[in-house]
Order: C-alpha cells, then sequence, then structure tokens
C-alpha cells in the first residue's frame, strides 16, 4: 500500500519493517479533537482531585503491569535496548506517577500568604486552576516518556491534553491510545493526534490553551512564533550540547564509566546526554585510557540484552557522519568507533577537540564523547560554558569543589559525580536555560506550569472605608512619608503605630 497524503509510514530501525498505515490527520480532524478536548475538560475538572488521582493509581498499575509489552513495542519502534526501554521510558513515568498521587494534593490545595502588619483586616491566598487544554508535542528519541510526563502533570490540575507524538515513532502513539482505554480516562481527557509535522502545526494552531513542546531548538522557535500570534504560553524544551568537566580531584576511572554511559544512553539520542568533556592535561592521558577501557566493555546491537541498541533515523547518522568528517578534516583524531553498520553506531572517542569545532558547537545526538584538553579546571569550566546551550552538564571531582564549580556553569541542571540522573528525580524541575529551552516541569512546577495561578484578596470590612482610599484626605503625603521612614527606613516597634496617622483623614 503507498503512501498518500491522509496515509503515512514508517520504519522499524530494528527489524526493518514497514509499519503503518498511520494517518495523516487534517486540519478539520485537528480541530475536531481539539473541540471534543474543551468540552471533556470542563467535565474533568469539575471531578474532584481525589477522583482524578484515582485514574493516575491505576495509570500506574497498567504501566507496570504491562512494562514489558510496552518496551517491546519502544524497542521495535524506536531501536534502543530493551532495558533502556525500561529505564528510561517506563520506569521515570511511573516515579513521576508516584510523586504526583502523593504530593499533588499539598502542591494543589490554597496557599495562605502572611501579610505585612500594615494591611491588617485582610487576608489573601492564591489557588491554581486549569488552564484548559493543553497541546504536547514530543519528539522520537524519548516517544512515551517525552509526552506522557507533561500530559499527566497536566491533567492532574483539570486540564485535557492532546498529544502529538513523533511520526518517526508512532507506535508510540498505539501505546498511548492502549493506557488511555485501560486506564479508563473519561473520552476527551487524554487525545491522540496522528500524523506528521503538519498536525503538530495544525494543534499549535488551535483553540488551545498552551503548548508544550520537546525537541530541535529550530522548530521550537517556528511553534513560539505561532503561539506568540495567538498569545497563547509555551514550554520549550530543546536540544543541548551538554559539557562534562573531570577536574584534577576526579577519581578517573569511576568518571570514565559515568561518561561512557552518559554519552551512550540511547545511542547517544539523549537531549542531555554528555557530547564535550572537558579534561586538564594532566589528567588527559589517563582518563583516555580508562574511556577506551570503559567502551569495551560495552554490548552493541539489536538482540536482547544489548547495553547499546541503534540509532533510530537516517537523518541523524548522517548528521553524526558529517560532524566527525568535519572534526577529522580540522585536526582531531577519532580513537576508537566512527562507523555505523545495519543503523549500529560504533561508540566513538574523538580526541584533539576545540571549541571552534562544530561537534562542540552544536547537538551531535550520536554515540560520541568528544575530548578537549585544557590547562585548567579553571579554563575547562570556561570552555564549558561557551556554548548557545544550556541544559544540563556533569561535574566528577571531590564533592565539595565539584558543588563549587557547578554553581559557577551555565545549565539548567548539574549532575556531581554521575551523569543525566537529575532527569528521573520527580521532585527536581528540568529545563533548560539559553537555547536549550523555555520553562520548568517535574517537581511542584510540572504542576504549576499547567495552572492559572490566581490570587485572592479578602478585607474583612472591619473599618467603613480603606486608609488607601482617596480622597486622601490634607497632608496625606507628609503622613505617607513619615510611614515610609518608620516602616522601611528605621525599623522597630514604633513602625506597628507609624501608619494610625492614615487613618485620621482631615478633610
Amino acid at each position: 500500500m503507498m503512501e498518500t497524503t491522509n496515509t503515512f509510514y514508517s520504519y522499524s530501525p530494528i527489524t526493518g519493517e514497514k509499519l503503518g498505515p498511520f494517518k495523516n490527520m487534517t486540519r478539520n480532524e485537528v480541530n475536531c479533537i481539539i473541540k471534543q478536548a474543551r468540552t471533556s475538560q470542563k467535565i474533568w475538572a469539575q471531578l474532584s482531585l481525589t477522583k482524578r488521582i484515582n485514574f493516575l493509581i491505576k495509570m500506574k498499575k497498567i504501566l507496570a503491569l504491562h512494562a514489558e509489552t510496552y518496551a517491546e513495542q519502544i524497542h521495535r519502534d524506536n531501536g534502543k535496548s530493551l532495558t533502556e526501554a525500561l529505564t528510561t521510558e517506563i520506569i521515570p513515568i511511573l516515579s513521576i506517577l508516584e510523586y504526583y498521587i502523593k504530593k499533588a494534593k499539598h502542591i494543589l490545595k490554597p496557599k495562605k500568604i502572611n501579610l505585612p502588619f500594615y494591611l491588617f483586616g485582610k487576608k489573601a491566598f492564591y489557588i491554581c486552576e486549569p488552564m484548559g487544554v493543553i497541546g504536547v508535542i514530543g519528539p522520537w528519541n524519548y516517544p512515551l516518556h517525552l509526552v506522557l510526563v507533561p500530559a499527566i502533570s497536566a491533567i492532574i490540575s483539570g486540564n485535557a491534553v492532546i498529544i502529538k507524538h513523533s511520526s518517526q515513532t508512532p507506535l508510540t502513539g498505539v501505546i498511548i491510545e492502549d493506557i488511555i482505554k485501560k486506564t479508563g480516562l473519561p473520552e476527551g481527557v487524554i487525545s491522540v493526534i496522528w500524523g506528521k509535522g503538519t498536525a503538530g502545526q495544525y494543534l499549535a494552531e488551535g483553540d488551545i490553551n498552551k503548548l508544550f513542546f520537546t525537541g530541535s531548538t529550530e522548530i521550537g522557535k517556528k511553534l513560539a512564533k505561532i503561539c506568540a500570534d495567538s498569545l497563547i504560553p509555551v514550554d520549550l524544551e530543546l536540544g543541548g550540547s551538554d559539557p562534562c568537566i573531570v577536574l584534577d580531584s576526579a577519581d578517573l576511572k569511576r568518571s570514565a564509566k559515568g561518561i561512557v554511559w552518559g554519552a551512550l544512553l540511547n545511542s547517544g539520542q539523549t537531549c542531555i546526554s554528555i557530547e564535550r568533556v572537558y579534561v586538564t592535561e594532566k589528567n588527559y592521558p589517563l582518563l583516555l585510557t580508562y574511556l577506551k577501557e570503559a567502551i569495551s566493555n560495552i554490548t552493541t546491537g539489536k538482540e536482547e540484552n544489548a547495553d547499546m541498541g541503534v540509532m533510530t533515523t537516517q537523518s541523524q547518522i548522517k548528521i553524526v557522519t558529517e560532524q566527525l568528517e568535519d572534526a577529522v578534516k580540522q585536526g582531531a583524531t577519532i580513537i576508537t568507533g566512527g562507523k555505523c553498520e545495519n543503523n549500529i553506531f560504533q561508540p566513538t572517542i574523538i580526541t584533539g577537540c576545540n571549541n571552534e569545532m562544530t561537534i562542540i558547537r552544536e547537538e551531535t545526538f550520536g554515540p560520541v564523547i568528544a575530548l578537549v584538553k585544557t590547562k585548567n579546571d579553571e579554563e575547562s569550566l570556561r570552555l564549558a560554558n561557551d556554548s548557545p546551550f544550556g541544559l544540563s552538564s556533569s561535574i566528577y571531582g571531590k564533592s565539595k569543589e565539584a558543588l563549587a564549580y557547578s554553581k559557577k556553569l551555565e545549565a539548567g541542571s548539574v549532575v556531581i559525580n554521575n551523569s543525566i540522573l537529575s532527569i528521573v528525580v520527580a521532585e527536581l524541575p528540568y529545563g533548560g536555560i539559553k537555547k536549550s529551552g523555555i520553562g520548568k516541569y517535574h517537581g511542584e512546577e510540572g504542576i504549576k506550569t499547567f495552572c492559572n495561578i490566581k490570587s485572592i484578596l479578602i478585607d474583612k470590612a472591619y473599618f467603613k472605608e480603606d486608609f488607601a482610599w482617596a480622597p486622601y484626605g490634607r497632608d496625606a503625603f507628609k503622613k505617607y512619608l513619615y510611614f515610609i521612614k518608620k516602616t522601611w527606613g528605621q525599623g522597630g516597634i514604633l513602625k506597628y503605630f507609624s501608619g494610625l496617622p492614615l487613618f485620621f483623614k482631615k478633610k
């Protein structure tokens, strides 16, 4: 069956089989789904938080019960190893579900505000209300994890969510629809739209209240412009070229093992994977020895027990190959790997790199460790920060020293003496700076980013009129000036009486 404008196909990077056909939705079809979601959202928001949490409890059980089946589908769809399908897709979703099941009531309860003394007779608090319909557009590298986590975060407070998963990994849509069905979520609370990039554009241009996008910086900018036209808020989780600093105080053998895992996870197709490693000339030779040793222990392939699976797309293989070739032309040396066969890109170490090379300046998104030799730790820090990206980073060294350097790194998150792991901690906010994105999710921010925060102040009306109201009366300027000086200029117990003259207005 041939692909038409109404259908599309994909190919499994594991088996090479043709997957599909899958529906390529029209603008009208996307708008109909948005309309249904808006109707469903009003009903969903009326449910008690306890009832909404009960659906999440059921979702958690469904994911755990069917983890093996879902992992096998992700492996076939995306190419990552079966083990990493569990550890990087299923477990992070279960972790966020468990956290929000326990903490959502605390996060969403009205927050009382302690008012200053001069506002006595009043009380204030704020509440979190759902925004409405949220659009979530996800990538192909973590096709389930990176759409379900924001979707879960959004529906807790009463939003409805429409997911546009990547057309490169269409089986993810099948998994999501299966989870929705088995969980018993009311129709329209989480919906899936199918199609290529145009379907995502239709979603961004539709009647939604917010867009959450994970993907490339280039596409993120385009979607931000679309949302700006309608003044729709947008969260952007974009690319990175994450650095690792190996301090002089680091345990080099352990550092090498952590770097290899952080660089090769999902064949390096991870926005927060280690891409560039800065190490002083003192430690450079020994670290390189340990890196080669660590890489030699990594098994690659399509087999069930492989440590590293295959790359997902031919276009990404081409980008990685071209970056390596460009670096070699500029004087870098490939020490190990550098070749791709049958979608299996050999784990690669390339030395002699510098910050002017494309492989350092841009996101590589492949199983490549690019080494940069520095004079000292301070130069490592300076070069690590010399990047348009600021997603995540790693530092290996004595904890106290590494912590001091972490505070100077320009990144949304820093992992000390490990790699990547901060993203699996449900309580920690996640997001980048610079060209790596806008906004945070996970933790309390993960729920609140999909809420309208409404501030409420109540005057108990003890007085017939408020001292702040006009007409201000004679000598108002002098009284307010006295109040300012006593309250914020001098302080002390007299500040509690400084506002009294304001209550006695002379006509």
